[in-house]
């Protein structure tokens, strides 16, 4: 439960798995991945790397996600249940998903989070 972590460079790979868990990764090409319930994860610009064609994946129940322009986002819906309703992607181009802004997916839809 609530772990943390977090990768940098190009083609890096970030995960976390628990319960109010957090990945981020930073890089071109990079992915952050969370399975936790009420789990985040994110891609991350910094002043020194601008992070493009990277993936923010949230599968868990009631997971979000956000990541900078010209990435991507997934997110997973489940049901009362916990079952898979609908897996969506996106790509953040600053108009139908906007940077850095967290999102979870609602009657299979982004909604701000």
């Amino acid at each position: 439960y609530r772990s943390a972590r977090s990768s940098t460079g190009d083609s890096s790979a970030s995960s976390a798995t628990g319960n109010r868990s957090a990945s981020s990764a930073t890089g071109n090409r990079s992915a952050s991945l969370t399975t936790g319930q009420e789990s985040k994860s994110e891609i991350v610009n910094t002043k020194d790397i601008i992070s493009n064609n990277a993936v923010a994946i949230g599968i868990g129940y009631q997971n979000i996600a956000k990541a900078p322009l010209g990435c991507w986002i997934v997110l997973s819906e489940h049901d009362e249940d916990y079952n898979i309703k609908s897996i969506k992607s996106g790509k953040v181009d600053g108009k139908k998903i906007l940077a850095d802004t967290w999102y979870k997916i609602v009657n299979g839809k982004f909604i701000k989070a």
